[in-house]
């Protein structure tokens, strides 16, 4: 906008002056470019990223697991001091399934990987792929417990055949694919 006569000249709105700036020379152009990429990689630190799609998937059948457990769970290691809180069923079932679809339990891999950060997990560096296993498996050992198939290594068996049944299948699924492309880009 420009006026004329006393106090005039020529005034931009600030996103016009960035742009004008950056015109005017191009280095000035990548810096704001880099510094918008550093302070977007922060806030996504920060933050988190609102689009993880593995915690969603990792996390997606586990309260119907939860409460199938709950409904078979003897009362007394819900309502008794130590020792049977220890003994709550949730652990050992998270860690049946972690090894029938990773290969090991949870500590098993905290152990082999101490590099890693402490607030994170096999389930966030798996592929979309194992967490969508993962996810049927979950929904499928709470339906077990509902069909009161409580033997631990009947339902271990179960899962296994489950997930040598279903990993081929998923694994030529295009849908997968894509959410794995998803997944990466986030990254």
């Amino acid at each position: 906008m420009s006026t004329s006569g006393r106090y005039g000249g020529t005034f931009g709105h600030s996103d016009i002056a960035m742009d004008f700036c950056k015109w005017l020379d191009p280095r000035f152009s990548v810096w704001v470019n880099k510094e918008f990429q550093r302070l977007k990689a922060e806030e996504q630190l920060r933050l988190g990223d609102p689009y993880n799609i593995k915690r969603f998937l990792a996390t997606g059948s586990y309260s119907i697991l939860v409460t199938s457990i709950l409904s078979q769970v003897d009362e007394r290691l819900l309502t008794h001091p130590q020792p049977y809180k220890k003994r709550l069923p949730f652990a050992a079932e998270a860690d049946m399934i972690n090894q029938v679809v990773f290969g090991q339990t949870a500590k098993q891999w905290r152990a082999n990987n101490p590099d890693k950060p402490t607030g994170r997990n096999q389930r966030d560096y798996a592929s979309i792929l194992d967490l969508t296993i993962l996810n049927h498996l979950e929904f499928l050992d709470g339906m077990l417990f509902q069909w009161d198939v409580v033997a631990i290594k009947e339902r271990e068996n179960i899962l296994q055949n489950t997930y040598d049944f279903i990993y081929p299948i998923l694994k030529r699924s295009k849908t997968i694919k894509k959410l794995q492309d998803l997944s990466d880009k986030i990254k």
